[in-house]
């Protein structure tokens, strides 16, 4: 592929995000919005890897069923300079070992080997903070579209113009 092909990793114009890390991103970011980052990569011998920050994320399993730490698992993720990478990176918590949480992404290393354009295309279990199961009691025979809505919105849709009112 010639230079002027080769997809380059560029910095977006927008506002000051709270996502300043790869583990803010993981934590907090929903799927569908590319990131930029500047602790993405890092060597490993002669090839690149993805870091492994541990994060903090919400543990459904009855002995924790709270926010704990997750690490990463399943070894290194080998990403490639210049050149988008699509892989499915798994955490476990780390309190209680049952609970994982699995990130499908894209990333696009840059030259120095560290910063890197991110897109998370999916998670697993899905994004966003649990629903106290006594919600989910008093939504009773509607729950599953309540679900549903609740997913959209942790993904962005449902909102026009910038002030969030549906149907403007």
């Amino acid at each position: 592929m010639a230079d002027a092909e080769k997809p380059t990793v560029t910095q977006p114009d927008q506002a000051e995000s709270s996502i300043k890390t790869f583990a803010d991103f993981l934590e907090k970011s929903s799927p569908d919005v590319p990131t930029f980052l500047p602790d993405v990569g890092c060597h490993y011998g002669a090839n690149y890897v993805l870091n492994d920050p541990e994060i903090q994320l919400h543990c459904v399993s009855e002995r924790c069923n709270g926010d704990r730490l997750f690490r990463q698992v399943g070894g290194q993720y080998f990403i490639e300079l210049g050149k988008w990478t699509f892989t499915f990176v798994r955490y476990v918590c780390r309190n209680c070992g049952e609970i994982q949480k699995t990130f499908a992404l894209a990333v696009l290393l840059g030259q120095d080997t560290h910063s890197a354009q991110v897109l998370k295309l999916g998670e697993s279990p899905t994004f966003g903070p649990p629903v106290p199961s006594r919600v989910i009691t008093l939504i009773g025979a509607d729950r599953e579209d309540f679900l549903r809505g609740r997913r959209a919105e942790n993904n962005g849709l449902g909102k026009s113009g910038t002030d969030g009112k549906i149907g403007d």
